[in-house]
């Protein structure tokens, strides 16, 4: 057996997937424990969650699809359109993350940016 193989079979079994898993039985729980922003964890440590790039960017695209009037444009340049914003707000980060109460409005900048490349 590879050593691929050997890596692959126990990054499996972390997840509980044996070879002889059945694919009709119930997802078991995973194993390893997911950080979660709570009313009480935010309460503990007096912090603000943080802001994630990714949130803002589907935020941006959100505004962006509630813009577009012409939806066959718009399903053929998706990607581009999310590639721009994407990185728009990638250089925006630093102050995004500085000032949390602009993400909607750099998300706006960045859905505008966007459409704006779309019907050039």
């Amino acid at each position: 057996m590879s050593k691929f193989t050997e890596r692959l079979r126990a990054s499996a079994s972390d997840f509980g997937v044996g070879t002889e898993a059945a694919p009709h039985r119930e997802p078991r729980q995973s194993k390893r424990p997911y950080f979660r922003w709570t009313e009480e964890t935010h309460e503990e440590t007096h912090a603000e969650p943080p802001i994630a790039l990714d949130r803002v960017i589907f935020r941006a695209f959100d505004e962006l699809v509630g813009r577009v009037d012409d939806f066959d444009r718009m399903a053929a340049n998706w990607r581009c359109a999310l590639t721009l914003m994407e990185s728009y707000l990638r250089d925006q980060f630093g102050t995004i993350r500085g000032c949390p109460d602009t993400a909607k409005h750099f998300a706006a900048i960045a859905a505008i940016l966007a459409q704006s490349e779309i019907n050039a």
